[in-house]
């Protein structure tokens, strides 16, 4: 492979019921330009749903109606407080980032002409560094939202390359180890009855249940990753969720 994306859950515990209200609140105040969302599957009996939600950067696709469209290449990451040239510099993240272009040019080149910057830039979200491209394009022919999407995902960005190695690899890797992903990397949005609409990653994650908060975060794992480096890296993703988690006047901890 080229490049596997792991998966490790966090579980967090709070002396009391975390209350979603003020989870996507602090979300909301501090990833203003992430698409926060929260989603309740049906109840069953008398149990209350867990609820997932999360603030995701990363868009997956998004469709206008005049067949335009827009998708994230996100891939390479720092601590916040690393300098850009960090990401520049790194001939691994820049090889990360590389692949997830590589993978949206080979799925849409029979449906769309795309435009696709020279360079990434450096995206500044308040816990970590990104590399992103934004890529643009036009379709060709008729496509709708959940047919582009069905092209480009799991991208390598959640899942790896090629996909469908990387895929069986996470399978057999990830669930002797407890960890079913659910929705966590999967596809969330909005499209309208003309098949118009957008669909976002759900990355920076968690699935709450009363005092307890399952936490899903991952790294991409390519030639030159180290092991230490992707496991904190990691832990700087779930502090999106964390501090949301932890208001100022309880005391809470990590299991």
């Amino acid at each position: 492979m080229e490049k596997v994306v792991l998966a490790r859950p966090i579980d967090f515990h709070a002396h009391a019921p975390l209350e979603s209200a003020d989870v996507l609140a602090q979300l909301l105040g501090t990833y203003a330009c992430c698409k926060v969302f929260a989603l309740r599957p049906p109840q069953e009996k008398d149990a209350p749903a867990p609820i997932f939600l999360g603030a995701t950067p990363e868009c997956l696709v998004r469709l206008h109606e005049d067949d335009t469209l827009y998708i994230d290449a996100l891939a390479g990451t720092v601590a916040a407080a690393s300098p850009d040239a960090a990401l520049f510099e790194s001939a691994k993240d820049r090889h990360e980032h590389a692949l997830v272009i590589s993978a949206i040019r080979e799925a849409m080149q029979s449906v769309a002409t795309l435009s696709i910057p020279a360079a990434p830039f450096v995206d500044h979200l308040a816990n970590v560094k990104h590399l992103r491209t934004p890529v643009t394009g036009k379709l060709e022919r008729r496509e709708d939202l959940f047919s582009l999407a069905a092209r480009l995902h799991p991208t390598p960005a959640v899942c790896g390359r090629p996909r469908e190695l990387a895929r069986r690899w996470i399978l057999e890797h990830e669930r002797p180890l407890g960890l079913e992903r659910g929705w966590y990397a999967g596809a969330l949005g909005w499209c309208s009855a003309a098949g118009h609409g957008e669909l976002d990653v759900a990355l920076r994650c968690a699935l709450l249940d009363h005092a307890h908060a399952r936490l899903f975060v991952g790294a991409g794992i390519v030639s030159g990753s180290c092991g230490e480096d992707e496991l904190e890296e990691t832990g700087l993703k779930a502090r999106a969720l964390a501090r949301a988690l932890m208001p100022p006047d309880e005391e809470a901890r990590h299991a």
